[in-house]
C-alpha cells in the first residue's frame, strides 16, 4: 500500500493521480505564462482579478484551482484555455 491506500501501478492509473497532474500541469502552464510575460504568477493573478494569498494557493497546491480562475488568468492576456479529452489506453489525442 501507497498513498491513497493503493500500490504504484494503481496509484498511477486512479482519478486522484489523474486530478494532481491535472492541477499540477495548470500551475505549470501558468508559471511558464507568467515568466514569458516577465510577471511573478502573482501579477498575473492580480491582472486576473485574483488576490495574492489566492494565488499563492493555487500555485502551491493548497487550495484547488477552480477552472473560472484558470480562464480568468488566460484570457486577461489574451488566451484561451482549452481541455483535451484522452483515453489513456490509446495514442491519439481527442479520443474518448
Amino acid at each position: 500500500m501507497d498513498v491513497w491506500g493503493k500500490d504504484m501501478s494503481e496509484l498511477l492509473e486512479s482519478k486522484e493521480f489523474a486530478e494532481e497532474e491535472l492541477l499540477a500541469d495548470a500551475t505549470e502552464l501558468i508559471a511558464e505564462h507568467a515568466d514569458n510575460l516577465g510577471l511573478s504568477y502573482r501579477e498575473l493573478g492580480k491582472l486576473a482579478g485574483i488576490d495574492s494569498r489566492s494565488m499563492i494557493r493555487y500555485m502551491s497546491g493548497e487550495t484547488d484551482l477552480p477552472l473560472r480562475k484558470l480562464v480568468d488568468i488566460f484570457f486577461v492576456t489574451g488566451r484561451r484555455v482549452e481541455i483535451v479529452i484522452k483515453n489513456p489506453n490509446r495514442k491519439k489525442k481527442h479520443e474518448i
